[in-house]
């Protein structure tokens, strides 16, 4: 993919030589070192590059390579072009499990959110099986999705481990959303009084228009002061409610995810490796 090839030329510039150095310290903590004699290398050298591109933040300019990117050239690519590569905010790091394999397209159940993609792959029945478990990276292309190009195949013996695992998270997303509906629910109530006390200090107004009485006045008075609060109240409760979806729902749902598949990933690196050694003495909590 061209779009892509286009990112990681920008990312292998020599101004980022030095930040690249610590994040593949950083990545490989976590996911373990790889070496050239490594079977995998090649494909493990190209997961770290992906991640690097999408997840990690820029040492000092507290943005990814992509951001960048996108920040530099906003002016510089075409409108199509541009919004290619904008999307690729919106990818897609999981782990999956293949659906429905067809000559053109595979749907994908990824086990993190539940969810199926279906995504354009030409090589579908020569890439995949049924018994299949794998890491991959959904990239938008269009009303589609497309393989970012990095695969990590797990035994499928592991997909019961990884599903136990992986349905941690998503269970912890079930139960932060249902923790955003009540918040919600409280809105709406809050939202519910509100238009009530603007109707009521609508009445009040007509009311004045035709009586100019000190009663109604002082009513007048305590309406506006109640719907003062209320509308401060309001937008309080709306912020909080925002960055509370933004940091449970979108910042710590998708660091248990990436920090999971790296730690499924180092497994793998260690099957990869073993001697003698069972796959449920290296796929274990």
């Amino acid at each position: 993919m061209d779009l892509l090839n286009e990112l990681i030329k920008h990312a292998a510039q020599e101004r980022f030589s030095e930040d690249v150095a610590q994040a593949k310290n950083e990545y490989q903590k976590q996911a373990g070192e790889i070496f050239e004699d490594d079977l995998s290398y090649e494909n493990r050298a190209t997961a770290f590059l992906e991640w690097y591109l999408f997840d990690h933040t820029v040492s000092g300019l507290e943005k990814s390579p992509l951001q960048i990117y996108l920040d530099e050239n906003a002016n510089k690519l075409s409108e199509e072009r541009f919004g290619a590569i904008s999307a690729f905010q919106n990818n897609i790091h999981g782990i999956f499990i293949p659906k429905k394999i067809r000559e053109d397209h595979v749907i994908a159940l990824n086990l993190f959110d539940e969810q199926e993609y279906q995504v354009v792959e030409r090589q579908a029945k020569t890439l995949f099986n049924k018994k299949d478990v794998f890491e991959a990276r959904l990239l938008p292309c269009g009303d589609n999705y497309c393989f970012s190009g990095y695969f990590g195949f797990h035994p499928p013996e592991t997909l019961k481990f990884i599903k136990k695992e992986a349905g941690n998270i998503s269970k912890t997303r079930k139960e932060a959303r249902k923790e955003l509906d009540r918040k919600q629910s409280d809105l709406e109530k809050l939202e519910a009084r509100l238009k009530k006390t603007e109707s009521k200090r609508e009445k009040l107004k007509r009311k004045l228009e035709t009586k100019d009485k000190p009663s109604l006045k002082e009513k007048m008075d305590q309406v506006e002061s109640l719907l003062f609060e209320l509308k401060s109240e309001f937008s309080a409760l709306e912020k909080s409610i925002e960055d509370w979806k933004h940091q449970k729902l979108k910042i710590e749902h998708n660091r248990a995810c990436k920090d999971l598949i790296l730690k499924f990933s180092y497994m793998n690196l260690k099957w990869e490796r073993s001697r003698n050694i069972a796959l449920n003495d290296i796929y274990k909590s």
